[in-house]
């Protein structure tokens, strides 16, 4: 299954074809189609009907905020799929973009990325620690609360990004 923009759909329909798969291997949906989707996963499922092995979501950043319809929308259709995220702005804002991302194929609280079992504890902890740095420096332009940004979104890279994020330029 890939989800994608309308203006990218043809592309995707494009590349299936050079590579020789037949449209009955593959299912291309815009992004606006997710509670279809959904709707059409959940009702297979209930009846022990085969889905998708495979969740692409193109330009996925644009569900790094986990607090929408859509987004929970996306997270049934990825529910025990093997997901590929793309994007080519996964940061937006803040690392904590990522939270939800990953939340998408993995659990928050026991997930199996190595050492990280509970990403969730890990990111409200970073969360915490930079609203206190950003309290007792007196801002976000300090060099104390700078520095520590840096510092946790080399943890993020070390801890987590690194057995998630393949990195193209």
């Amino acid at each position: 299954l890939v989800i994608a923009p309308p203006p990218i759909i043809p592309n995707w329909e494009g590349s299936f074809k050079d590579f020789g798969l037949k449209s009955k291997d593959y299912e291309i949906h815009s992004i606006g189609m997710l509670d279809k989707i959904a709707d059409k996963i959940e009702r297979a499922e209930k009846f022990g009907e085969k889905t998708f092995d495979y969740v692409f979501v193109d330009e996925a950043h644009r569900f790094r905020n986990g607090t929408n319809q859509q987004y929970e929308k996306l997270k049934i259709i990825c529910l025990n799929k093997k997901v590929v995220l793309i994007s080519a702005t996964p940061l937006n804002n803040t690392f904590f973009d990522f939270y939800y991302l990953i939340s998408l194929f993995q659990n928050p609280i026991h997930s199996d990325i190595p050492g990280m079992e509970n990403f969730d504890a890990f990111f409200r902890s970073r969360r915490q620690q930079i609203k206190e740095v950003e309290k007792q420096s007196g801002g976000k332009d300090t060099p104390e609360y700078l520095n520590t940004v840096k510092r946790v979104s080399q943890e993020v890279r070390d801890k987590i990004l690194q057995y998630l994020m393949i990195r193209r330029t």
